[in-house]
């Protein structure tokens, strides 16, 4: 019997790095600010845990939160890596996206699709005290 231990430390390293900058950047802003950011990190955890389709675990752990000017968003960090491919998350992550249909994982490859879909409304009521937000998903 193998036993496998999946290394993908960096990645989760990089994701949390990008959280605590966002996190940074809100916290030298006002609380609408402060809310879209602690809002972006409840939608990288679900598209992480459990969205993304799972094969190496790479794209799933490449989910990150990013605050840049007035904006901020979600997105897999450009600096992700999967150890075990040629390819990294943030060039096969929009085409296994865009594919459509479902993974072997049972994961609905339109991962952000799938989040915006079935979490919008609990994301939005969390919001709406706050500020007037939207999810969509980008293409």
């Amino acid at each position: 019997m193998f036993t496998f231990a999946i290394e993908l430390e960096g990645n989760r390293r990089l994701v949390g790095d990008l959280r605590q900058l966002a996190e940074a950047v809100a916290e030298n802003s006002d609380e609408a600010k402060q809310a879209e950011v602690s809002i972006a990190g409840q939608v990288a955890d679900l598209a992480s845990l459990v969205y993304s389709p799972v094969v190496s675990g790479s794209l799933a752990s490449s989910h990150a939160v990013f605050a840049e000017g007035g904006e901020t968003y979600v997105a897999i960090a450009p600096q992700a890596v999967n150890p075990w491919s040629d390819e990294n998350p943030p060039e096969y992550g929009p085409q296994v996206h865009a594919m459509g249909g479902y993974s072997r994982s049972g994961h609905e490859r339109a991962f952000y699709d799938a989040l915006v879909r079935e979490q919008d409304e609990a994301l939005l009521e969390e919001l709406e005290d706050t500020f007037v937000a939207t999810l969509e998903v980008l293409r």
